[in-house]
This record gives structure tokens, sequence and C-alpha cells, in this order.
């Protein structure tokens, strides 16, 4: 538009200057104007110079077009360059924002689809290379791709081959690399099975050395060499046996211990015992055992006690083997016992003494001896059983004796001493006679 008006005002212009030109060629001059700068505009018609219409007029309304067309130029050529803006802006969006999808793409472990829509970017978006950061992408990717194809065609040969403890490694390996990979969605369930099973029966040899139950761990291993011939179970073999010695040590302890009568070292070793290997089969048995002798232990002191107040000093000198061990740390009943046995050891030589004089025909000897004897351990029934039969034997001698005995204890110490003198007749070594003699002379002088 603006191009035809500006075409229009020049012909006019160059159509009022061709007619100025002839006018002047006729003798007649044109108007000035006060300026003296153009001619004036003809006000009217010419019929002489035939000029009419106003050309400058018409040029200030054409000029006055073309400006208004101009600047709607002008403006409409902002705009269109403010929408090529716009368009690169969105351009530009629409390629950070595929690139961002292809990193999230990425970052998600497709690497596939990683591959494919660098492609696109480069189709839809005309570019020669991929960006920097995609082109890194791109080629892990490809990376990841090319090893995880390699890792299950290695998982199919070595399970093929029984080897399942390294197919089942390079199948983590395959599946960490790139879990959508064709290849690896595509594997015989076979395989996988095979390489489920593997795992399923290591998280149970997991759960068996959690639970520190050796036994069972010893089967499954052997169930596993079985299934997976390449698997390496010497660590669990030696640890096996490590908790097994060491159980063991542990129960040798508790019993040592036990025998010295240091319990509370015992329970700390059949405590620790149980903690190694709670599932030993000897451990029941040497703690039932254990127990049972403390049991045992708790019965004698009882017995001991009994007896130490019935004065059955005999019964506790042939049980003393049984009583020692359950008093090693009780002083006050060891003094009990030590006692207890002197008592019986002097009873046992006063009784092999008896027999001896006995023998050799000193019946009245052998009663006193005995007689002695039983004034120290009054209820013992074996010295008791003694006595009475040297009793019998030695009658005159032990009556004299006894009648003497009861006469002082009435305090009549002259009929006693009558007594007594009798008895020193009936045996004149009789040690009873003669200190009682003595005694009583004393008293009465």
């Amino acid at each position: 538009n603006a191009d035809l008006l500006a075409d229009s005002v020049r012909e006019k212009d160059i159509e009022y200057q061709r007619k100025l030109s002839l006018n002047r060629q006729g003798g007649r001059k044109p108007a000035q104007n006060q300026a003296g700068d153009h001619p004036a505009p003809p006000t009217g018609d010419n019929k002489a110079g035939g000029i009419t219409g106003s050309p400058s007029i018409d040029s200030v309304i054409g000029k006055l077009q073309l400006t208004d067309a101009y600047l709607q130029t002008i403006e409409a050529r902002a705009r269109i360059k403010l929408n090529e803006l716009k368009t690169e802006k969105l351009f530009e969006d629409a390629k950070a924002n595929f690139a961002s999808y292809i990193s999230a793409l990425f970052d998600s472990g497709r690497a596939r689809h990683v591959i494919l829509a660098a492609d696109f970017y480069r189709r839809i978006f005309d570019a020669s290379e991929y960006p920097a950061a995609m082109a890194q992408q791109v080629n892990a990717a490809l990376e990841q791709a090319r090893e995880v194809g390699s890792a299950v065609e290695v998982v199919r040969y070595k399970a093929d081959g029984d080897e399942i403890a390294a197919a089942a490694s390079q199948l983590q390996q395959a599946f960490v690399g790139n879990e959508f990979h064709p290849a690896l969605l595509g594997l015989d369930r076979s395989y996988k099975s095979k390489v489920e099973s593997f795992f399923s029966t290591l998280d149970r040899m997991q759960n068996l050395i959690e639970a520190r139950e050796f036994t069972d761990l010893e089967e499954l291993l052997g169930q596993m060499k079985k299934t997976a011939a390449d698997f390496d179970g010497t660590k669990i073999k030696a640890m096996v046996n490590a908790v097994k010695l060491e159980g063991q040590l542990r129960l040798g302890k508790a019993k040592l211990a036990a025998q010295q009568g240091d319990l509370t070292k015992a329970m700390e070793e059949f405590q620790a015992a149980a903690e190694v290997w709670p599932s030993n089969p000897d451990l029941q048995d040497k703690a039932l055992t254990f127990f049972d002798s403390q049991d045992i232990q708790s019965q004698s002191l009882r017995e001991f006690d009994r007896m130490v107040e019935e004065g059955n000093y005999r019964g506790i000198f042939d049980k003393q083997l049984a009583f020692a061990p359950a008093m090693k740390d009780d002083k006050a009943r060891q003094e009990q016992l030590k006692e207890a046995l002197e008592k019986v050891k002097l009873a046992e030589i006063a009784i092999e003494k008896a027999n001896l004089m006995r023998a050799s025909g000193d019946v009245f000897g052998a009663w006193e001896t005995v007689e002695l004897a039983v004034a120290n351990l009054p209820n013992d029934i074996k010295l008791n059983t003694l006595r009475g039969d040297l009793s019998g034997r030695g009658a005159e001698f032990v009556a004299a004796i006894n009648r003497a005995k009861e006469a002082e204890a009435r305090q009549e110490f002259g009929y006693s001493l009558t007594w007594y003198a009798i008895a020193q007749r009936y045996y004149p070594a009789s040690r009873i006679a003669n200190s009682a003699i003595q005694h009583l002379s004393e008293k009465l002088l």
C-alpha cells in the first residue's frame, strides 16, 4: 500500500511540474507564495494554460497516507519479531523439556528408551549432534545395554552348567544395569527359578546363622552344594566349626567350675555356651546334669544338717564323700564335718584297739576302751553294739564301774569310791577306776 501511494504521489508531482514548464514556455509565470520558494497553487480553472486541480494538496494527503501505512508496517514488523521471539522461546523450552525427559528416562534405568528418545531429539530439532550431557547419557545407555546383553548370555551359560552362584551374580548385575532390557525381560523362567531358589536358600542360611542353628545350617550347606556346584561354603563351614568348638569349650569350663564348687563361674559358662550355640545337643544334657547335681548338693546339705542335729556322726562319716563337695565354700559346715570325722576316727581307733585287747583276753580293757570312746560319741551304733557285747563278758567289772558312777552321780562319794576300788581290784590297769579314785580321794580329803 505504501509503495502504491508513493508511486501515485510521484506521478502527480511529475505531471504538475510538466504543466508548469509548459506555462513558462508560453510567457506566463505562476504566482509566487510569500516566501518565494514555491509557486502558488492555482485557485481556479486556467483556461489558457489548461492547469486544473490542487497537486500540492494531493501530494500532502498522499504523504500522510504513506506515513500511516509506513507506521502500520513498522508495527506489524514489531509484532512479527515479537512472535518470532516467542516461537524461539517455545522452541528452546521444548528442547530443554525433551532433554529433561531423556534425563528422567536415564535416571530411571530405561537405557533403550534413552537411545530412542535421543534419536527423536535429533530428528525433531534438526540437530547434527547430541548436547554434551545427552551424549554422555546415550553412551552410558549403549554401554549398559551391551553389558546387560552379555550378562544375560553368561547367566544362561552358567545356569546350564549348574554354576548357579555365578549365574545369580551375573543376573544381579544385569538387573542393576537395566531391569527393563528386553534380553533380561525375555530370559526363560527356568533360569530365573534356579536363581530365585538359590537366593531363597541364602536367605535361609542367613536366618539360621542369626538364630545360631548350626545343626540345620550344616544340612543346608550340603543341599546347597548339590544345587549350586560353584557355591563356596568354606567360610560358613569354618564359622560353624569355630562356634561348635567354642560351645564345647564353654561346657567343659562349666563342668570344671562345677566340680571345683565355683557355681557362679559354672553358671556364667553355661550361659555363654547357650548364647554361642543354643541348639547344642550336649548343652541340655550337661545343664540337666549340673542342675541335678546342684539339687543333690542341696539335699546333701539338708541331710548333713539333720545328722549333725541328731549327733549321727557315724552317718556323716559314711557319707563324707557326698557331703564334702556340697560344702566346698561353707566354712561352718566344713568345721562340723571335720569334727564329726575326728570323732568317728577316734571311735574307729577305739574299736580296733578293743578288738585287739579282746583277742588277747583282756576283756575288761576292751570294754573300758569302748566305754571311753562312747563318752565322746554316745550315739554311735557301732560303739554301743561292741560295748554291749563286751559288757556280757566282763560283767563283774562292768557292774562295779556302773554302780560307782551311779553313786557318784548321787554324790555318795564314799560309796562310789568303794565300788571304784572293787573295779580296780578286778582290773588294776583300769583308767576309769584309777582316775575316779584319785579324783574322789582328793574331794573327800
